[in-house]
């Protein structure tokens, strides 16, 4: 951590000088007011901290896990209550005409970008890691005595789909977007007093963000 100009702690509030230099260095101010906050919520800061991935917000490549449970389930349905794609393999099949790539492709594809591959979207990733997940989900109800614990990564995905629309601007949504990633870390973490307080503040502080903060249309 860095010293630098004060701000809002992103996990309790409390005004400090300390902020990730890390993310400092990719141009946005992320504050924590110790090293035991920041360590709070590191399962998923960790993902978008730094240059490249902070500033604008950008999710990870795919896992290996996600890799095999996509193509393992590519020609179930992507959402049962949607048909606009009946499966994942349709969906990611519209890829095919620009870009001459089959469905295994894109999915190899989302494993190591590190940016978006033109002609690709934002969207077909989130889809085949909501699938993937909805995949392990299955496998999970169908394995008596398993219970399936939706990975963080997924469950902010899912945040990021139903809260934000295309032609907001950057500069709303990626501060945006790292509130709901310490949201979903305090949410899936072990559960303790401190963690409840810091999560009471999180959603208090990310819904007058929602409400109240300034968005931008490009």
């Amino acid at each position: 951590m860095d010293q630098q100009p004060t701000g809002a702690c992103m996990v309790c509030g409390k005004e400090t000088k300390n902020r990730c230099s890390k993310c400092a260095g990719a141009g946005i101010d992320l504050f924590f007011c110790s090293p035991e906050h920041q360590k709070l919520v590191w399962s998923m800061h960790r993902f978008f901290c730094g240059p490249g991935k902070a500033n604008p917000f950008r999710f990870p490549p795919l896992s290996p896990d996600e890799v095999e449970a996509a193509l393992e389930g590519l020609d179930m349905r992507v959402d049962p209550n949607n048909g606009a794609h009946a499966t994942l393999r349709q969906m990611l099949s519209d890829s095919k005409p620009a870009l001459g790539l089959d469905a295994e492709d894109v999915i190899n594809l989302f494993s190591s970008y590190e940016t978006m591959p033109a002609g690709l979207s934002m969207q077909q990733l989130h889809a085949c890691r909501l699938h993937s997940a909805r995949r392990r989900l299955r496998e999970a109800d169908q394995t008596p005595g398993t219970i399936y614990v939706e990975p963080p990564l997924a469950t902010l995905t899912s945040l990021a789909i139903h809260a934000l629309v295309a032609d907001v601007d950057a500069s709303w949504r990626t501060p945006l977007l790292h509130r709901f990633s310490i949201l979903v870390a305090l949410v899936s973490g072990p559960s303790s007093p401190q963690r409840f307080r810091c999560l009471d503040y999180a959603i208090r502080k990310t819904t007058e963000f929602i409400y109240f903060g300034t968005r931008p249309i490009q």
